[in-house]
C-alpha cells in the first residue's frame, strides 16, 4: 500500500465502521508517515481529527483540522460514507473551513444532492477559497442543474482566469457560449487560448464547428489536416463536423456553378481520412454526401455517374438513421421514384408530429420540410428541436441558415 493514500483511507474507514478507533488511528499514522505527499493527504488529517475528537483529545483534533485546512485539495474525490461523516464534523467544528466545505460539497454533488452541494460551495467561496475547480463546479451547477447558461459562463470565465491551460474549461465554455448563441465570445475564447490547448482534439473539433457555422469551410477543413485525432467515447462528432465542412464547401461551389470543384469536395466528404481515427464502418451513413455528389455530377453532364451516386444514397437511406432516410428519399426523387420518396418523407414528418417527438425527429422533419420548400415549418421544427436538446448543434446550424 506504500504511497497509496486511498488504500490507507479504505482500511481506516473500514475500521471506523467497526468502531475500532485505535486500529483506524494506527493505519492513518502509517498513511501520514509513508504517503505524506500522496493524493488524499488532507482527508487523512480530517480522519485523524475525527478520531481524536471521538477519543476525547480535543486539542489534537483541532491541530489536525488546522493541518487539513491548509493542505492542497487537488485531485481529491471523497467517495466513502465515512468521508462524508468526517467532513461534516469538520464543517460543524469550523464553519469557515473552506476545504472541508468544498470537499463535502463534491461528495454531495456526486450523490445527486445538487442544491446542498452548491450551498456548501457558496460557503467555501465566501470563506475565501479561490480555486478553479470550485468555480467550474459552480458553473456546472448553474449550467446543468439550474439551466442558467449565462450565470454558468461567468463562473467558467473565472475558472479560466485561475487555470488558463485547462483545455476542459475551454471546451465547456465554448459549449455554453454556443447555447446562448454568442459566436463572438466563442471566437474570442479561441483567439486567447494557448497553442497547446488549441491543439487538443476536442478544441480542434469545436473550432471547426464554429468555422462551419460561420460558413468558413476552408478554415474548418484545415483543422482536420496534419493532425492525428484519437477519438474518445462519443467521438463520432469528429467525422460529423468533417462531413459538415466538406458538404458546406461543396454546396458553396455548387451555388457558384463550379461543379467540378463541387464534385471533388463532395467526394472528399465520402472519405475516411486515416488521421481522423475513424475507419469506414460496415454500413456507412453517407447519403447526404452521395445525394449532393449526384447533383454535381448531373450538372457536369455525367448522368450515369449521377444515377449511381443517387442509387447508393437510396440504399444508404434504408437504415434507421433519420438523415440517411431523408437524403435517400431525395435521391429517389432524382431517380424518378417519387412515390417511394413521398412515403418516406411522410413517415419522417409523422414521426415529428406525434405526441412527444424527439429532438432528432424534429430536426429531420425540418430538413424534410425545407427540401419541400416549407421554410416556415422547417424553422419551427428546428426551434422546437433546440428547445428539447439545446446542444443539438445540427439544428442550430440549420436554424441560422434559415434566417432571412
Amino acid at each position: 500500500m506504500k504511497r497509496d493514500v486511498r488504500a490507507y483511507l479504505d482500511v481506516a474507514a473500514w475500521c471506523l465502521g467497526l468502531d475500532d478507533l485505535p486500529s483506524a488511528s494506527t493505519v492513518l499514522d502509517a498513511a501520514r508517515d509513508e504517503a505524506a505527499s500522496g493524493a488524499g493527504t488532507p482527508l487523512v488529517d480530517y480522519y485523524r481529527a475525527f478520531i481524536a475528537k471521538r477519543s476525547g483529545q480535543v486539542e489534537q483534533a483541532d491541530y489536525f483540522l488546522a493541518q487539513a485546512a491548509k493542505a492542497p485539495v487537488d485531485y481529491i474525490f471523497p467517495s466513502r460514507l465515512a468521508d462524508a461523516e468526517v467532513l461534516a464534523e469538520a464543517v460543524e467544528r469550523n464553519p469557515l473551513d473552506a476545504h472541508a466545505l468544498y470537499l463535502l460539497g463534491n461528495f454531495l454533488f456526486a450523490c445527486g444532492r445538487y442544491d446542498d452541494a452548491a450551498k456548501l460551495w457558496f460557503q467555501a467561496l465566501g470563506a475565501g477559497f479561490d480555486h478553479p475547480v470550485l468555480e467550474r463546479n459552480l458553473g456546472v451547477y448553474a449550467w446543468k442543474v439550474k439551466k442558467d447558461s449565462k450565470t454558468a459562463a461567468g463562473y467558467y470565465e473565472k475558472a479560466l482566469q485561475l487555470a488558463p491551460n485547462d483545455h476542459r474549461l475551454y471546451r465547456d465554455l465554448d459549449e455554453i457560449y454556443f447555447l446562448v448563441g454568442d459566436d463572438s465570445r466563442r471566437a474570442q475564447l479561441f483567439a486567447k487560448a494557448p497553442a497547446a490547448v488549441l491543439d487538443r482534439d476536442t478544441l480542434r473539433v469545436r473550432r471547426a464547428l464554429l468555422y462551419a457555422q460561420q460558413r468558413h469551410f476552408d478554415e474548418a477543413l484545415a483543422l482536420f489536416e496534419r493532425h492525428d485525432f484519437r477519438p474518445w467515447e462519443g467521438g463520432e462528432i469528429i467525422r460529423q463536423v468533417y462531413v459538415l465542412a466538406c458538404v458546406g464547401a461543396g454546396q458553396r461551389h455548387f451555388d457558384t456553378r463550379d461543379f467540378r470543384a463541387a464534385e471533388a469536395t463532395f467526394r472528399k466528404a465520402l472519405e475516411y481520412p486515416r488521421n481522423l481515427g475513424i475507419g469506414r464502418p460496415d454500413k456507412p451513413r453517407d447519403a447526404e454526401a452521395l445525394y449532393w455528389l449526384g447533383r454535381a455530377l448531373q450538372e457536369e453532364g455525367k448522368t450515369e455517374e449521377a444515377r449511381a451516386a443517387w442509387q447508393k444514397a437510396a440504399e444508404d437511406g434504408k437504415g434507421l438513421e433519420g438523415t440517411s432516410r431523408l437524403y435517400g428519399a431525395l435521391a429517389l426523387i432524382r431517380l424518378g421514384r417519387a412515390r417511394e420518396a413521398e412515403k418516406i418523407l411522410s413517415e419522417l414528418l409523422e414521426e415529428a408530429s406525434g405526441r412527444n417527438p424527439s429532438a432528432s425527429a424534429l430536426y429531420v422533419a425540418g430538413l424534410a420540410d425545407r427540401a419541400q420548400g416549407h421554410e416556415d415549418a422547417a424553422r419551427e421544427e428546428f426551434r422546437r428541436a433546440l428547445e428539447l436538446a439545446p446542444s443539438l448543434w445540427q439544428a442550430r446550424i440549420e436554424l441560422e441558415r434559415a434566417r432571412p
